[in-house]
C-alpha cells in the first residue's frame, strides 16, 4: 500500500539533512496521557537530558548508557498519579521522539518510524492537523546518531508476497507454546507484560504463574491454552502489521547490522536471516494473539485481540534481529 510521508528538508552545521517518514500524513499524533510509555519503557538520558535530572535519579548500567533509576522494572518515578510528567518542559529526548523514531541512514539522510506501542497510534486517534515538529526530531537525533557507523542497507528485502507466505508455513503449537511460556517467564520478572483492553481502555498484564499464564485477573493454565483460528479481518491485519515492521528504516539498518556480522562468518543468506525473523515476530504473536483472546473469551482471534498484541510488542520489535543473532554467535 502506497503512503504519502512527511518530507522536510533542513541545515544542520552546514549539512543539508533531508528527511522523511515511513508513514502515512494521515498520522497526526495526539498523547492521551494513558501513561503507557512512562510505565513500560526504560528511560535512557542523553548527554543534554543528565543535566535535567538528578544525579541521585540517574543510573549508569552495564551497557555503559545512563538511564532514569529504576525504569527497568517500574514507572518513571516523574509519573504523577494523574499520568502527567512531572518534568515535561526538561523531559529527555526519548520521551519527546516517542511515538516516533528517528533513524540516519547517512550524515544527509533520516528516516522517521513509527512505534505502535502508543493507545494513540493503535486506536489511530487523531489530531485534525498534524502538531508534530518533525525537523525538531531530526535536528535532536542528529549528534547522538552521527558517531554511529552506518551500514549499507540490504536491497534483498523480501517483498509483501514472500513475508504472507512464510506467515502460512505449518508449525508445533505445543513446542511454540512450551518455549515462549519459558521466556515469559524468565523476562516477565523485571517488567510484565502490560497492554491495554480497547473495550474498556483499561491495562493489564500478562505474566507466567507456575504452569499457568495470566492475562489481567484470569489465570489460563498452559496445557488448556489452545491455538485458536484467526477471523479473516484479523489475519489481515497481522499481515499488514508483520509487512510493515520491514518497511521501518530502524529495521532495515537492524538487519544489515546483523548481516555484516553474518556475513564475516559466512553462516547465513540475506534471505533466511528475513525468514527467520520473521517466523520468529509470527509465532510470538501467536502465542500472545491467544492469550488475549482467551482473556477476551473470544472463540476466534480478532482485530481487536491483534492490536492489543500490536500494543503489548512492537516496542520489542524495534531490533528484530538480535534474537536471531544471538544464539549463533553463542553470545
Amino acid at each position: 500500500m502506497s503512503i504519502i510521508p512527511y518530507t522536510g528538508t533542513l541545515e544542520i552545521d552546514g549539512n543539508l539533512v533531508e528527511w522523511e517518514t515511513t508513514f502515512d500524513q494521515s498520522v497526526k499524533f495526539k498523547c492521551t496521557n494513558c501513561g503507557y510509555c512512562c510505565d513500560s519503557t526504560n528511560v535512557i538520558l542523553g548527554f543534554e537530558d543528565i543535566h535535567n535530572i538528578p544525579e541521585e535519579l540517574q543510573e549508569l548500567r552495564d551497557d555503559g548508557f545512563t538511564y532514569i533509576k529504576g525504569t527497568d522494572h517500574a514507572a518513571c518515578p516523574f509519573l504523577t498519579k494523574n499520568t502527567l510528567c512531572s518534568i515535561y518542559e526538561k523531559r529527555p529526548y526519548v520521551c519527546r521522539e516517542y511515538p516516533f523514531k528517528v533513524t540516519f541512514v547517512s550524515k544527509n539522510k533520516a528516516f522517521i518510524d513509527l512505534i505502535h506501542s502508543c493507545e494513540s497510534i493503535v486506536k489511530e486517534d487523531y489530531l485534525p492537523e498534524n502538531e508534530i515538529d518533525f525537523s525538531y526530531l531530526v535536528r535532536k537525533s542528529y549528534y547522538k546518531q552521527l558517531l554511529s557507523e552506518k551500514p549499507e542497507l540490504s536491497k534483498e528485502l523480501l517483498a509483501e508476497a514472500e513475508i504472507i507466505h512464510i506467515l502460512g508455513q505449518p508449525y508445533n503449537w505445543e513446542e511454540i507454546k512450551a518455549r515462549l511460556f519459558a521466556l515469559l517467564m524468565k523476562t516477565g520478572f523485571s517488567k510484565p507484560y502490560k497492554t491495554m483492553d480497547l473495550f474498556t481502555n483499561k491495562f493489564y498484564f500478562i505474566a507466567a504463574k507456575g504452569s499457568s499464564v495470566t492475562a489481567a485477573h484470569k489465570e489460563i493454565p498452559l496445557a488448556q491454552l489452545q491455538d485458536k483460528m484467526l477471523t479473516g479481518e484479523a489475519k489481515q491485519l497481522m499481515h499488514r502489521y508483520i509487512a510493515m515492521l520491514f518497511t521501518r528504516k530502524l529495521t532495515q539498518v537492524d538487519f544489515a547490522a546483523a548481516l555484516h556480522i553474518l556475513n564475516e562468518q559466512n553462516s547465513m543468506s540475506s534471505k533466511e536471516l528475513q525468514r527467520r525473523a520473521i517466523n520468529r515476530i509470527y509465532l510470538t504473536m501467536l502465542f500472545f494473539l491467544n492469550i488475549i483472546a482467551e482473556k477476551n473469551s473470544h472463540n476466534t482471534i480478532t482485530s481487536q485481540d491483534v492490536k492489543e498484541a500490536i500494543f503489548l510488542l512492537d516496542a520489542t520489535f524495534l531490533a528484530p534481529m538480535e534474537g536471531i543473532i544471538a544464539p549463533l554467535l553463542n553470545v
